[in-house]
């Protein structure tokens, strides 16, 4: 059932309110490197590029007439050089330092509306919606839409091997990530957000920063005859992390509610976060052919301008499978495990009144898979998921918003039910 999101009098908002987009990218890339003898070590030089065009039109299948230039040849342009550098120090030392560079070229075209062009006629003046419309397209058409970023990156880890089952590592670095087109570039607030799903309208921002995350990191991993263990735990310190916040400009606010069904929009800006957490590798060796491996994760997010969380971050979870080798043969049974999901984003979850903000319970399930490769390259696998079809909800999930389906609208999305795959590979 198509939505009905809006009561304006106007031929594209009566009854239900279909939308049709039309999306077109078009993309490129390279990627080259070289690496040789230097410094009693190797170094590796490369250079990489990727150069991409997003275009985009929301129309009414019902209403010809209708449309919204939603991205109208925004341009990305990366175009980056690296330099990398691993030698050891020392008999029991190994050193591997890394640094790069990359320019980042933003632009988008002049976009329009047809309510916009219908206050531009004269039929909507101050005050009412399609005028609000054109103040949005013409802010973003009289704005610098071309952008440009320079990120450096850059890495330093030095791991120790103390004796034959000890070694530690330690690890410090900057990475960078320039914003995407979408939160640059979108002009008008619309469900858009690059797969959030999070049940917000959102509003580009065209001079957003780079995020820049400041890195530490410490392992120590044990491996002994018949079992290992290798923890890890980490910390980043994000600057101009780039996150949704409650919209403050009365005029989008308008747009969203008025037009498309959300009273309280977001915004893409730049805020302060951090995310902690500790990473866990094991497994070990059991009698005959049988063996244990397994993973476990705990992070933590929060905003460091505000007292919020972050959205999307996974809560406490334990991966353990139980695996029978046999020959050519590998098959066994994972379970997958995660905790109560409590800490929620109250600006992006807590705080929209039309979806479920309920705290997500935890969930297990099993697995079953099987796996078997030749020696002349020819591999079959097989597998179960979710085994005895339990229901749960994965905490990353969005929000559904389909009308008449077994899923209320504002709900979360559930989890897969039981599923079965296959695949035959050959590799030469």
């Amino acid at each position: 059932m198509a939505p009905d999101f809006s009561t304006l009098p106007l031929a594209p908002f009566v009854d239900d309110d279909k939308r049709r987009v039309d999306a077109e990218s078009d993309g490129a890339g390279f990627y080259t490197s070289f690496a040789f003898a230097a410094g009693n070590g190797e170094l590796t030089l490369g250079i990489d590029g990727h150069f991409a065009t997003h275009d985009a039109v929301v129309t009414d299948p019902d209403v010809p007439p209708f449309f919204v230039t939603n991205f109208n040849d925004a341009q990305r342009d990366e175009l980056g050089a690296f330099v990398e550098w691993s030698r050891p120090l020392a008999a029991d030392w190994q050193l591997d330092l890394g640094l790069r560079y990359q320019d980042v070229s933003m632009d988008a075209d002049v976009v329009d509306a047809l309510p916009a062009q219908l206050a531009d006629s004269g039929m909507f003046g101050p005050g009412t919606p399609p005028f609000a419309v054109k103040v949005l397209r013409d802010r973003f058409n009289d704005a610098d839409r071309e952008q440009n970023d320079g990120n450096v990156d850059w890495t330093i880890n030095a791991t120790r091997q103390i004796n034959n089952e000890w070694r530690v590592g330690f690890g410090v670095a900057r990475k960078t990530r320039s914003p995407s087109y979408i939160e640059r570039y979108l002009w008008a607030p619309l469900e858009v957000n690059a797969g959030l799903g999070d049940f917000n309208n959102y509003v580009g921002q065209i001079d957003l920063d780079p995020e820049v995350s400041h890195q530490l990191e410490f392992s120590v991993g044990w491996q002994g005859d018949d079992a290992y263990l290798l923890p890890q735990v980490f910390y980043r310190r994000v600057d101009d992390f780039i996150q949704g916040t409650a919209a403050t400009d009365p005029i989008v606010i308008a747009v969203s509610g008025n037009a498309n069904g959300d009273p309280t929009p977001l915004m893409f800006a730049n805020v302060d976060a951090e995310l902690y957490g500790v990473d866990v590798a094991f497994g070990t060796e059991l009698a005959g052919p049988w063996r244990t491996a397994g993973t476990a994760s705990w992070v933590r997010g929060k905003r460091r301008d505000i007292g919020d969380n972050l959205y999307r971050i996974a809560p406490a979870n334990v991966r353990l499978s139980l695996i029978h080798t046999r020959g050519d043969w590998n098959f066994g049974a994972e379970l997958l495990a995660f905790a109560r999901g409590d800490k929620l984003s109250r600006t992006i979850v807590l705080d929209e009144p039309r979806s479920s903000n309920s705290k997500t319970p935890g969930y297990g399930i099993i697995n079953l898979f099987g796996q078997w490769q030749s020696e002349k390259g020819l591999g079959v696998s097989l597998g179960v998921e979710n085994l005895f079809d339990r229901q749960y909800i994965n905490h990353l999930s969005g929000f559904n918003r389909i009308m008449g389906s077994s899923v209320s609208v504002g709900d979360r999305v559930p989890g897969v039910g039981i599923s079965f795959f296959g695949k035959v590979e050959y590799r030469w």
